[in-house]
């Protein structure tokens, strides 16, 4: 299911973040939001790619495809349709940036959104 199989840490790691997301959730906390506080859901680990004061653009720690990337906005929405169009604009244009990398540096033959 992921990239490389995960060891007994990494397993560790991964459940004590769903955990965390779960328990946002259930306090109507939005987890994404949270993680630019505390850093504690996807932490940085020397993995981020990108980021301005739009967004955030980093590798996921345990990736189920080689180059899994997580792109997030700075600025929360209930729902990506609440979300500016020039904002939407910025992540296709930064996304494209990232999808080219991801084939000349990774050897990506597709990029799946």
């Amino acid at each position: 299911m992921y990239v490389k199989p995960l060891d007994e840490n990494d397993e560790i790691l991964l459940q004590e973040r769903r955990r965390k997301i779960k328990e946002y959730q259930d306090k109507g906390i939005c987890f994404s939001c949270e993680n630019f506080i505390t850093g504690d859901i996807f932490t940085e680990d020397g993995l981020i790619i990108y980021e301005d004061d739009l967004i955030r653009c980093q590798f996921e720690k345990f990736p189920r495809a080689v180059g899994q990337t997580i792109i997030v906005s700075k600025q929360h929405y209930e729902d990506i349709s609440e979300m500016q169009l020039d904002l939407g604009t910025h992540i296709l244009r930064i996304s494209n940036d990232i999808i080219k990398l991801h084939k000349k540096i990774i050897g990506a033959e597709k990029v799946y959104m």
